[in-house]
């Protein structure tokens, strides 16, 4: 088999329902298969992939164990060649799954791949970045990445200065349509479950790259990605699992000590807040000042 696409999905029962008959409509002219984990959701969801999907390998989780290791429970189910991990909140428009399958097959060193990530609207979402260190994420606290978004030092952690227009290698592809190579990860290892969401991939992707695999972003094709629908369900607890999971990241890949990764990621979270509210208060004083 060629492909297995894994979506793990929570409590987003018609956008996943969506999804796999996007794919369904859409499949790849090689064998595929599309494998579901139920992150112990309590909106039916698991009973509508069942009956509605009968053709799709259905994993149900007794507990939420977040997005690494329910991405583990489908690679471990999966028996494809290649692997697509897939949110459920994603649409998938035709040519897109042969087009990612062509890429992995033209080259044999490639580990992982993204595409051009799309919002409901049509417009370009983010789509890839750089690992983040001290300095990105210093200029990203001081909201230096917005000031000077072409720039490739200031925009280097969002890459705010790539347009999304050519095939490019990258650090990291977003982690909502991954194309990952099987044989990678048995080198690798998969997704370190100590992440229970939120840089999972950019640890994967790090690894894959210091292991000596390409990791590309290609222009060509797409998926429409409707963006945060499980998370915006709790989004003060996944606020705070991304701070955990980015202190984590830092410690374990650049070695940074607690104190330090603690301080950078708090520098992110106020300075750039901090700096808007004094800019706007200026403008306000000026404008009054003005007379206007």
């Amino acid at each position: 088999m060629k492909l297995s696409l894994v979506i793990v999905s929570w409590n987003v029962r018609d956008l996943l329902g969506q999804a796999i008959a996007s794919v369904l409509q859409n499949p790849p002219q090689a064998e595929y298969e599309i494998i579901v984990v139920d992150n112990a959701s309590g909106d039916g969801s698991a009973d509508m992939v069942a009956e509605k999907f009968p053709q799709v390998k259905l994993i149900r989780s007794p507990q939420n164990v977040g997005f690494a290791a329910g991405n583990n429970l489908g690679f471990a189910a999966a028996a494809g060649e290649y692997l697509l991990c897939l949110n459920p909140d994603t649409e998938m428009p035709g040519g897109t799954l042969d087009f990612i399958i062509a890429a992995f097959d033209r080259d044999a060193r490639l580990g992982a791949l993204g595409v051009r990530l799309l919002n409901s609207d049509g417009t370009l979402q983010l789509s890839c970045k750089s690992f983040p260190a001290a300095d990105t994420i210093l200029y990203n606290a001081w909201g230096l990445d917005v000031l000077f978004p072409r720039s490739r030092i200031f925009g280097k952690y969002n890459m705010t200065w790539f347009k999304h227009d050519r095939e490019i290698e990258v650090d990291q592809p977003m982690g909502a349509a991954l194309g990952l190579r099987r044989s990678a990860l048995e080198q690798t290892g998969v997704y370190d479950e100590r992440f229970f969401m939120y840089f999972d991939e950019v640890d994967l992707c790090y690894r894959l790259k210091q292991a000596g695999w390409r990791i590309k972003f290609f222009p060509q094709v797409w998926v429409t990605h409707h963006w945060a629908q499980s998370t915006r369900q709790a989004l003060w607890k996944m606020n705070k699992q991304w701070y955990i999971s980015f202190k984590k990241y830092l410690q374990k890949n650049k070695h940074y000590p607690g104190w330090l990764a603690g301080l950078l990621l708090s520098s992110m979270l106020w300075l750039k807040p901090l700096l808007i509210v004094l800019l706007m208060g200026g403008l306000i004083f000026l404008v009054k000042r003005s007379g206007f």
